[in-house]
């Protein structure tokens, strides 16, 4: 298995697809820019026999549609666990190619943050994440929470078959 922490991608607007871009064997597939469907195939096996979970819950599997990880946004997942190939029997979910586990993001103490992101094309995004801890001896209460908006307008000029330049609006 590869752990990988969602907090080693401090680039703003960065996807749970970017942190798999850093994990052997496994490869992440966009079908357009932000907010498109996007999955990961695990081992070279079809996007469909990943299985996803979030911590132990699964939210797709072997049996069903491939999971569109774009829509987690990566201010509520700490790391992500990726196994390929075999996992631990209590994670088993009979994927063929493996399994991508998003780890929840946990309250460690108090904190209030807010980023603002602005990129070519018409990029902008905002958002917010808060974390708060009440006083505890083991495991007791713990609140986090996230609210974030993104968009492009991908306005970008390219060439077409007829050598004319466009623009995309």
């Amino acid at each position: 298995s590869t752990t990988t922490e969602v907090n080693a991608h401090p680039a703003a607007g960065a996807t749970v697809a970017d942190v798999l871009d850093e994990v052997p064997g496994a490869r992440p597939y966009r079908t357009g820019t932000l907010g498109s469907f996007t999955s990961a195939s695990l081992r070279g096996a079809e996007i469909d026999h990943t299985a996803v979970l979030l911590g132990d819950l699964p939210i797709s599997g072997a049996d069903a549609a491939a999971f569109d990880l774009s829509t987690i946004p990566t201010a509520l997942i700490e790391r992500v666990v990726v196994y390929r190939g075999g996992a631990p029997v209590w994670l088993s979910q009979g994927a063929i190619g493996g399994i991508v586990q998003l780890v929840p993001r946990q309250a460690h103490g108090r904190e209030l943050s807010a980023t603002a992101t602005a990129g070519s094309f018409g990029l902008w995004g905002l958002s917010t994440d808060s974390a708060l801890v009440r006083e505890r001896d083991h495991d007791g209460p713990s609140l986090y929470s996230a609210a974030g908006v993104a968009s492009s307008e991908g306005d970008f000029t390219y060439l077409n078959p007829t050598n004319v330049l466009t623009t995309l609006e």
